[in-house]
C-alpha cells in the first residue's frame, strides 16, 4: 500500500452505522482514496492519477452511499 505520510488528507466520508469510511488524499501524483472497513482497518487503496480532487471526493462519497464498487 501507498505510504499515506506523503499525501495530505483532504476529506473523509463515512458510511452509515459504522460500515466504514473513505479518506481522500492528495500528493504530487494526484488523488488517492484509502478505504476502511467498519472496524477501522484499511483494506483497499484507489489511485486516481488522471482524476481531479473533486472527482476523487465524488467517488469516495459514492462508495459510502453504496453506489461505487471497488475493483481489485
Amino acid at each position: 500500500m501507498y505510504d499515506l505520510k506523503n499525501g495530505i488528507k483532504i476529506s473523509t466520508y463515512f458510511a452509515e452505522e459504522g460500515q466504514g469510511r473513505a479518506e481522500v488524499y492528495m500528493d504530487k501524483a494526484g488523488p488517492l482514496i484509502q478505504y476502511y472497513d467498519g472496524n477501522g482497518v484499511a483494506f483497499f487503496q484507489e489511485h486516481l492519477e488522471n482524476k481531479s480532487r473533486e472527482q476523487a471526493e465524488s467517488i469516495a462519497e459514492k462508495w459510502t452511499l453504496g453506489y461505487h464498487t471497488l475493483n481489485g
